[in-house]
């Protein structure tokens, strides 16, 4: 009898499907992704991924809170043909270094490593050297100032890096080519700050805290992914990966800020001639950043605009509901989302050739005047 089951041939055992980790996304792009030193003095991990056209515009990427540049991943993969892209993640996210002096994660110092990042990846800007410039104080220095190798530049934030973004377009808006900013379940930028009932949550002691990070987290995952989108289940395995340390995660949330209204609103009406063109997407059910106060946002954003702006083509605002997703829209429905923002930088680019020829013609009109 045994030896009968001897001749039968054995059908190899089926393996289970290994789950995807966050790690996979740095193994598969070791060639793009470096450790680099940014002002902090601390390494800080760059996805850099250069286009065979050398005159393609440049894709920034800036993650949320504290989660990783690997979130963009399915936009990485469809918009690397179009633009040079630069994803990274923040000073104690992801594979970047984690410092536990609390100053390294304060408003300040993660927005001015923003800026260095910006400025050395995507684009070439130094001061003048000017006579006279040594009795100046660099707090005085005027954006003037500031001599840039600008290529066509486009923003794109996430929850928190919505935020970054827009402070980014601000700083830089005068002088650089910013096309356009796409903003994925943009955090309520309105209220400056997190509640006052989250920002007590992580005044709690670490030893508290640490005790109700796995729950935070769940809870975290059930409001931020819809059963519904199709990819629930990969992406609840996915994102169950990614572990912040308490004191990480503790000292970023205590000093977190989002954009001061004064410098949004400046952003928005002080242009030259032309704002910033600005695109909002949004999970439907955003159980982190429900709908309603992206609405706000965008409401607010519209009524600036068309406060400063007499008519409608000046200025370019669009906002997208996606449906049976919640605050990981650009994972949830990565080709709804791509194609979207493939359709707005076309009208961004276009937008800006229109707003260029309306310059030439008030020029003209100047010049015939005079």
């Amino acid at each position: 009898m045994d030896g009968d089951w001897e001749d039968v041939e054995k059908v190899p055992e089926k393996q289970p499907e290994k789950k995807r980790t966050m790690d996979d996304f740095y193994e598969e792009n070791k060639e793009y992704i470096s450790h680099v030193e940014t002002r902090l003095q601390h390494k800080v991990c760059i996805y850099q991924r250069r286009n065979e056209d050398k005159n393609a515009p440049w894709l920034l990427m800036i993650h949320g809170s504290c989660a990783r540049m690997g979130q963009f991943e399915d936009q990485i993969n469809a918009l690397h043909k179009q633009f040079h892209i630069v994803a990274f993640d923040r000073i104690g996210c992801g594979k970047s270094e984690k410092p536990k002096d609390a100053s390294n994660y304060s408003d300040s110092n993660i927005f001015e490593d923003l800026c260095t990042i910006f400025e050395t990846y995507v684009c070439k800007v130094h001061e003048k050297a000017k006579e006279g410039d040594n009795k100046e104080s660099e707090e005085k220095k005027e954006m003037d100032d500031i001599v840039t190798e600008s290529p066509e530049i486009f923003l794109m934030g996430h929850s928190y890096g919505c935020s970054q973004a827009l402070r980014l377009a601000h700083r830089y808006q005068h002088m650089l080519k910013i096309r356009g900013v796409c903003l994925f379940g943009c955090a309520n930028i309105l209220s400056e700050q997190l509640p006052f009932v989250v920002r007590s949550v992580f005044s709690l002691p670490d030893l508290m805290l640490g005790w109700m990070a796995p729950s935070l987290s769940t809870n975290f995952r059930a409001n931020a992914l819809h059963k519904e989108s199709g990819r629930y289940d990969y992406l609840e395995a996915l994102e169950s990966t990614m572990v912040n340390p308490v004191y990480m995660f503790k000292a970023f949330y205590q000093q977190l800020k989002f954009i001061k209204q004064k410098d949004l609103d400046d952003m928005l009406t002080h242009a030259k001639d032309h704002p910033v063109p600005i695109c909002m997407i949004h999970g439907a059910e955003d159980g982190i950043i429900p709908l309603t106060e992206a609405s706000a946002v965008h409401n607010h954003l519209q009524s600036t605009l068309k406060a400063a702006f007499p008519t409608s083509d000046t200025f370019l605002l669009e906002f997208h509901s996606i449906d049976k997703c919640k605050h990981q829209v650009m994972q949830e429905k990565p080709d709804e989302c791509t194609q979207i923002v493939l359709k707005f930088w076309e009208k961004c680019i276009a937008f800006s050739k229109q707003s260029q020829g309306d310059d030439l013609d008030q020029n003209n009109d100047t010049n015939d005047k005079n």
